[in-house]
């Protein structure tokens, strides 16, 4: 038989790779004239658009800030482009000058008020940042006009007198603490914002305030720096220098902040001893609670019965009340706290309860069981975590009930503990309701170590041994331990004893 091979003609296959060839070819082209369009777009948006935008807001900032302190509002201030004015400013202003950057000058009686506005590129909190030049960097700056305003007092400040404050939630204060507290009151605070910086250096007052016009007009602060260079010049003695003294009583009698009021209380008594009394006869009498306690912090044991009472002050914030609780427990005896604590643990909040019961296991207070066992079945999963760990540390075995029960709770974390505290206190008829615990599966892992460790715990207190006991074994003489008579004598072993009473 005659068997033929069978196939297409001899360029059909050649024919159909070229084919395969050409169509990829096209979809590849296809895809580069959309592509590389596309990519070029992209990153011409994020390189050149994207900037563009950004300067364009900032012109239309700096024109804000030109409406903003133009002639006729409360304070007279008038544009300048006088190099002697840029050069003051440059001398303590934190932004040196750009072409972006406005000036402007009023006389306010013997004082110079230089104003400078600028736009800026800052972070949240006001640091300043380089030009954003991607798309990240933008999403995480803002464009706001600064305000640096100085204030020439024509050299009648102390050529020696140096401080820098940078403002924030706890000042940063780099020279004199009690001249910062001092000049730094209410009516200055209440236009400040985080990051504001204020300097007194080579006679001249400077402030400097990033995000000044970002929410606000700058009038008043202006208005109110001029006013606190008055109070400092009017400080002078007939020496020259600053009575930071007269500053700060006046503080605490006449200020509107109880904040500003209680850290001039205490920057007087604890600097200035001579004006003790003085400053005692107004703050004890304050009707603000944390202006009395900023007092009691500096009369010894004379303080307890005025912080107990700004404690037990309705009008008191819980995070002083929070504070005034932590220094009884740390400058106070336990023999005068005992009463304070058990009232807070039987009727007060969270906040002062968690301290209190925290503090009564570090005292290992016994008679606290009975206290913590009234109020466990309402207390928040943060309370019954502390009432376990405090149980730990008293070590009373009185606690257990407390315990079991908590051990029943569905949280995790108020389980964990429990368990830890039965561990500690727990008798050998706890390990029952641990052994569950310590074998299911559907446990969580953290709970099955801690019951394998309290159990073990438990059962080593029982056996009445420890780490490195020794077991004595009786069964045969192998192993079995012979005691030595006096020094220096052999020990012989149960069969040689026998071997010779035998013979």
């Amino acid at each position: 038989m005659e068997i033929r091979r069978r196939g297409g003609r001899p360029g059909s296959t050649s024919r159909g790779l070229f084919s395969n060839v050409f169509f990829v070819f096209v979809i590849i082209s296809m895809l580069c004239a959309l592509l590389i369009p596309g990519i070029f777009l992209y990153f011409a948006s994020q390189i050149v658009v994207g900037p563009l935008l950004w300067v364009g807001r900032s012109l239309r900032l700096q024109e804000h800030g030109q409406r903003l302190l133009q002639p006729g509002r409360a304070l007279p201030l008038q544009p300048t482009k006088a190099l002697q004015v840029r050069s003051r400013l440059n001398q303590i202003a934190l932004t040196s000058w750009s072409p972006r950057a406005r000036d402007f000058v009023a006389e306010e009686d013997d004082l110079q008020v230089l104003v400078r506005t600028q736009p800026r590129t800052v972070g949240p909190d006001g640091e300043p940042l380089r030009f954003p030049w991607t798309r990240k960097e933008r999403s995480e700056a803002q464009q706001v006009l600064g305000l640096a305003v100085v204030i020439d007092t024509k050299g009648r400040l102390p050529a020696n007198l140096d401080l820098h404050v940078a403002l924030g939630r706890d000042d940063a204060v780099v020279g004199d603490e009690a001249l910062a507290i001092a000049l730094l009151d209410h009516g200055v605070r209440r236009h400040s914002r985080p990051g504001d910086q204020l300097t007194i250096s080579e006679t001249l007052l400077g402030y400097d305030s990033p995000l000044a016009i970002h929410q606000a007009e700058p009038d008043e602060l202006i208005a109110q720096l001029v006013r606190m260079t008055r109070r400092l010049l009017d400080a002078l003695d007939d020496d020259g220098r600053v009575d930071r003294a007269r500053l700060l009583l006046h503080n605490i009698r006449h200020d509107e902040a109880e904040s500003v009021r209680a850290k001039s209380v205490d920057m007087l008594l604890g600097r200035f001893a001579k004006h003790r009394e003085s400053t005692l006869a107004v703050a004890l009498v304050d009707t603000s609670p944390a202006v009395r306690f900023a007092a009691a912090r500096h009369l010894g044991d004379e303080g307890f019965d005025v912080v107990l009472a700004v404690l037990n002050d309705p009008s008191s914030s819980d995070g002083l009340q929070e504070r005034a609780l932590r220094y009884l427990i740390r400058h106070f005896p336990p023999s005068k706290i005992i009463g304070v604590l058990k009232d807070i643990v039987c009727e007060g909040d969270s906040g002062k309860r968690n301290i209190a019961i925290r503090h009564l296991g570090e005292l290992r207070h016994a008679p606290a069981i009975d206290w913590m066992q009234q109020i466990v079945a309402t207390s928040d999963h943060r309370t019954t975590v502390d009432i376990a760990t405090a149980l730990a540390d008293i070590g009373r075995p009185e606690s257990e009930p407390i315990l079991l029960k908590l051990l029943s709770t569905p949280n995790l974390d108020v389980q964990l503990a429990a368990v830890d505290a039965l561990g500690s206190v727990g008798r050998i008829g706890v390990v029952e309701r641990l052994l569950p615990f310590s074998r299911s599966r559907l446990t969580d892992a953290r709970l099955q170590l801690a019951a394998s460790t309290a159990i073990r715990m438990i059962q080593a207190r029982r056996a009445r041994t420890g780490s490195g006991a020794l077991s004595v074994v009786q069964d045969s003489a192998a192993g079995s331990l012979s005691v030595t008579a006096p020094s220096g004598a052999v020990s012989e072993t149960h069969d040689e004893s026998s071997a010779k009473l035998s013979s």
